[in-house]
């Protein structure tokens, strides 16, 4: 209950964050990208304490691999 409970938490901070972006004049899409970038950042040293699995499978790399270059498109 608690992770659910953090999750949305994080997703209204997330929210809020990119509302107060938007309303000072910066566009949506560098708003949303500039909070994603921010979170990816914070969430690093989880995925460095416990993505040992994550980063080791080579589907998922392949999955990250894709997901960069559609970005792309």
């Amino acid at each position: 209950m608690g992770l659910g409970l953090m999750a949305g938490l994080t997703y209204a901070l997330m929210s809020w964050a990119a509302h107060h972006l938007i309303s000072r004049g910066v566009t949506s899409h560098a708003a949303m990208e500039t909070v994603f970038g921010i979170e990816g950042l914070l969430l690093m040293p989880v995925l460095l304490a416990t993505g040992a699995p994550f980063l080791a499978s080579w589907s998922n790399a392949a999955v990250r691999a894709y997901l960069q270059v559609s970005r792309c498109g």
